[in-house]
């Protein structure tokens, strides 16, 4: 007789990404990835070695991973949850052979220099309000300050290799004082909410030990006037396509 037990419902349910090109597993009491994830990974250049420094839950890289399958990529972060969460959606894509997940933080990682820093870093304000939750006020204000993350964040970066990052558009004086030193080449894409509103956020991409001028890029509008997504943001989400770093348009 066939059985009759129930699937164990502690197993989390999965969800995807990119048009179900990235496939994460969705625990209950973690925060599904926001737009920046998708957003970051598609901001990213070609490269062979790459760096997801805070990785989260590993959306990032998974991103990534879609769409640049040469990619080897290293995930980084400081938080139990957040490397086995990251493990088990490596996993959960038969990804293990081009991933290799790092608990450590930031500061005490080593490396040899990586082609492409990609980070998602906690970037909130630490005078703003706390999340009530170990975890998620580690994920939004992390264990340095944000000038000191990016400055790790270029330690780690090879000369000429990439470093991309999205913020919260306040947060645009801290980045470019931590990077201006380090790198050149150094461009801002705003990303803006709608048309006519401030930009929210901003992507930013720098070049470590290259001194060329640096641009501020047109920007992004993700929602249209009635909350749908503009046609570059579906592209971006549905389609895997990647943000031109030249134009700041969508190749």
């Amino acid at each position: 007789m066939p059985s009759t037990a129930h699937p164990d419902r502690t197993l989390p349910r999965t969800y995807g990404l990119l048009g179900g090109r990235v496939r994460l597993r969705d625990w209950p009491d973690r925060d599904r990835p926001a737009i920046d994830a998708p957003l970051l990974a598609a901001a990213a250049p070609a490269a062979g070695t790459v760096l997801d420094a805070g990785c989260g839950g590993g959306a990032v890289g998974l991103c990534l991973a879609a769409r640049l399958p040469q990619a080897r990529i290293t995930a980084l972060d400081i938080s139990t949850a957040a490397v086995a969460e990251t493990a088990g959606n490596v996993e959960e894509n038969g990804w293990n052979g081009r991933f290799e997940v790092v608990q450590r933080s930031l500061a005490a990682f080593r490396a040899d220099g990586f082609e492409l820093v990609l980070s998602n870093p906690p970037y909130h304000d630490p005078a703003s309000s706390r999340a009530g939750t170990p975890d998620r006020d580690q994920a939004r204000f992390g264990e340095i300050e944000l000038g000191d993350w990016l400055g790790h964040c270029l330690r780690l970066c090879r000369p000429r290799g990439h470093l991309v990052v999205v913020l919260r558009a306040d947060r645009i004086a801290a980045a470019i004082t931590a990077i201006d030193p380090a790198a050149g080449d150094l461009r801002i894409l705003p990303l803006y909410g709608r048309a006519g509103q401030p930009a929210s956020r901003v992507l930013i991409r720098a070049r470590k030990a290259v001194r060329s001028p640096s641009r501020i890029l047109p920007g992004l509008v993700l929602h249209e006037a009635d909350g749908g997504w503009t046609a570059a943001a579906h592209r971006i989400l549905a389609d895997a396509a990647a943000i031109d770093w030249e134009s700041g348009s969508i190749a």
